[in-house]
């Protein structure tokens, strides 16, 4: 509970020391801030959950950025961006086999081998683009996390909600997502 007493604390004296704190707009921008991290809480929620840890999560969003830009963006494959989100969500879950067959085959403690991926993602996402930006993506890919449907939901917000919601119900309601809080507590 610290941390959240904490949190409340600091928007509390945010919200009575600025009049920008606490406006629609701010909430908005602090939303769509939080939308990729929202989206890996998620999953790293499951992984929490069965008593397991990750630390590659982060390098291996690098990691699969990186190829699909790589793959889609002109100046490289030119493949298209379907074709590079595609790739990238194979690179992802290569990256989550090798970690799990390095837990599951080799036996080495999770923290290890997460350790490990998490180093060769991140030099392989270095490696990909010699570490510069991959920038310049067409207008209706980037419009997804920019545009504002009905006025403050843009599409990677609906989707962060959409997939809390599921999680929710699959968590609470469903009995293999139950019988996670089971294998965890073992």
């Amino acid at each position: 509970m610290g941390p959240l007493i904490g949190l409340v604390l600091l928007c509390l004296a945010l919200a009575l020391t600025t009049d920008t704190f606490l406006t629609f707009r701010n909430i908005l921008n602090v939303l769509d801030q939080v939308t990729v991290l929202g989206i890996m809480a998620i999953g790293m929620t499951l992984v929490i959950l069965i008593g397991g840890i990750d630390l590659s999560v982060g390098s291996v969003l690098a990691l699969a950025s990186m190829v699909m830009g790589y793959v889609a963006y002109p100046d490289y494959l030119n493949l298209g961006v379907p074709v590079g989100i595609a790739a990238a969500l194979v690179v992802a879950a290569l990256c989550g086999l090798v970690s799990g067959l390095l837990v599951t085959v080799t036996r080495l403690p999770p923290f290890i081998a997460t350790l490990a991926m998490m180093s060769v993602a991140r030099g392989l996402a270095n490696m990909i683009t010699d570490g510069s930006q991959i920038v310049g993506f067409p207008d209706w890919f980037t419009n997804l996390s920019i545009v504002r449907h009905f006025g403050f939901l843009s599409v990677t917000v609906g989707l962060m909600i959409v997939l809390a919601i599921i999680f929710a119900i699959f968590l609470n309601y469903r009995a293999t997502g139950r019988s996670l809080y089971a294998i965890g507590g073992s």
